[in-house]
């Protein structure tokens, strides 16, 4: 774990303190810093895999690393902590990063890749959950969102693999990706030090016959399965 890492958490609670205002204001500024770079899909062997869920004060998070080769789970690792930001549209990171980032801190080691249940930059500031973690952990970051935020998507195939890109204006921000016949897509962007065409060519693989890529939906099991009694 790096100590860029440790000073971005030690920054949390004043960022959870933030005003809408200054919430917006700070995405703006960051969104800036995102890096757009190829990412060779045979370079990654672990996945990190990030959920959260606010259910009423409280906000419930996983951190899953997960070996590629084999979908193995290698640790499972969770965050709770009190609502201090109430979520709003846009503004998703400020509510959940504080118990995202409690239960990255327990994982050794990290992994090569993270994908997060949330925007990168399809976001109406270029700067959604899966930014604000990937510029946090500078490693390749990715999001994965069951709905649409910011931008329009053009026709999409219904076949499984089929994707076109999310658009905001001229510029292309995301992909809606089909995961198999018939199912809603999926919308995939940038958090940080990844490109589309890596992310495309890395998430086809991930997808194991559910709408959610196989890492996330494993996030997803692990967190209903240990906070049931929230749900």
């Amino acid at each position: 774990m790096t100590d860029r890492m440790y000073n971005q958490m030690a920054d949390i609670p004043t960022l959870t303190n933030f005003g809408v205002d200054e919430a917006i204001q700070y995405q703006l500024e960051q969104s800036k810093h995102v890096r757009f770079e190829p990412l060779d899909p045979s370079k990654v062997s672990k996945i990190i895999a990030l959920k959260a869920i606010c259910a009423s004060e409280k906000v419930m998070a996983v951190a899953v690393r997960i070996r590629s080769v084999d979908w193995a789970v290698e640790q499972v690792e969770f965050g709770v902590t009190p609502v201090t930001f109430p979520y709003q549209p846009g503004l998703f990171a400020y509510c959940a990063a504080a118990a995202i980032f409690q239960a990255i801190m327990r994982l050794n080691p990290l992994g090569d890749v993270v994908i997060v249940e949330g925007h990168g930059v399809a976001h109406p500031r270029r700067f959604g959950l899966a930014c604000f973690i990937g510029l946090s952990l500078n490693i390749p970051c990715l999001g994965c969102a069951r709905s649409l935020l910011n931008g329009t998507v053009g026709f999409l195939h219904d076949e499984k693999g089929s994707y076109t890109l999310i658009m905001d204006q001229d510029e292309p921000i995301g992909v809606a990706y089909r995961s198999r016949k018939g199912c809603k897509p999926v919308y995939l962007s940038v958090g940080n030090r990844i490109d589309l065409a890596s992310l495309i060519s890395l998430c086809a693989n991930w997808f194991k016959g559910f709408r959610l890529p196989e890492p996330l939906r494993l996030a997803n099991y692990f967190l209903r399965l240990h906070f049931q009694k929230e749900f």
